[in-house]
């Protein structure tokens, strides 16, 4: 079919040209999640910093959440905003590249962003004993338990994301 016909039947051209700004408007939103992605581990690293230099003199618990926060939504950042929508802006899909690359990054984008929700509820959480039993907290809580509970949600997230590296693979498509 010519473009410039003047039939009424233009469905093939109209998709054509909706195809054309649906793949715009994706590279749009995968450049700007890169950049998100970006100024995000920028100010998580200011956070890691911060947090280590004030968290010294510190016998909270509080500081190291922080600092556990910051490193694992760093983690969750780099995998979702820089694999995932930043390598495709250079042409690279990492996860095309075999069964087991989708696998393994299915696994990691699952469990790090599961483990960063999951110590910002404990981040939380630290808060709100802070807030409703102040000496308590002051007189028992320690850096270490901090620690402890984000390695435990750190490994109880890769558990639980363990099914990713059964169910996804690459699915190819032959074009006609």
């Amino acid at each position: 079919m010519d473009i410039n016909s003047t039939t009424d039947d233009m469905s093939i051209y109209d998709g054509y040209v909706f195809e054309i700004q649906f793949l715009q408007a994706v590279r749009t939103v995968r450049a700007v999640t890169f950049g998100i992605a970006l100024v995000g581990l920028i100010a998580n690293t200011l956070v890691y910093i911060t947090a280590s230099k004030l968290g010294e003199s510190e016998h909270s618990s509080g500081f190291m959440f922080m600092r556990c926060l910051a490193v694992s939504d760093s983690m969750a950042l780099l995998q979702d905003g820089i694999i995932e929508m930043g390598l495709p802006l250079l042409g690279l899909r990492m996860r095309t590249l075999s069964d087991y690359a989708c696998k393994v990054l299915a696994f990691y984008s699952w469990s790090t962003t599961l483990a960063a929700n999951l110590v910002l509820v404990a981040l939380s959480f630290d808060r709100v004993l802070a807030l409703w039993t102040p000496v308590f907290y002051f007189q028992r809580s320690k850096p270490s338990h901090a620690l402890i509970t984000t390695i435990i949600l750190q490994i109880f997230s890769m558990v639980c994301t363990v099914p990713t590296l059964t169910f996804f693979k690459v699915q190819y498509k032959l074009l006609d």
